[in-house]
């Protein structure tokens, strides 16, 4: 628990260091810490990518019920981003990502 007190306590936060957590409440502390700390760093996308987010509704409303980016984000289209007309054009084996 001092590792995860860590990250918060320089910016003012404090962290959960008391107590007993199941192994889904320690992962949404771990998440929550992450996002706020790595906030603007361009690397959130892919612990929501590793942490399997974006593979299921459920986990595309979790991500909508805290950040309000994530509102027209569509399960098996929103994962992809689309690859430039340039790079179709270029290659034709190219085959463009699904929804775009």
């Amino acid at each position: 628990m001092l590792y995860l007190s860590k990250p918060g306590a320089h910016a003012g936060r404090t962290s959960p260091t008391n107590g007993t957590f199941t192994q889904s409440a320690m992962r949404q502390i771990i998440r929550s810490e992450r996002a706020k700390e790595l906030a603007g760093e361009g690397t959130r996308w892919f612990d929501i990518l590793r942490w399997g987010l974006m593979d299921n509704q459920a986990g595309i409303d979790e991500l909508k019920t805290r950040d309000s980016d994530f509102t027209n984000f569509r399960l098996g289209v929103s994962k992809l981003l689309p690859i430039p007309r340039r790079d179709l054009a270029i290659d034709p084996n190219l085959k463009q990502n699904p929804g775009y």
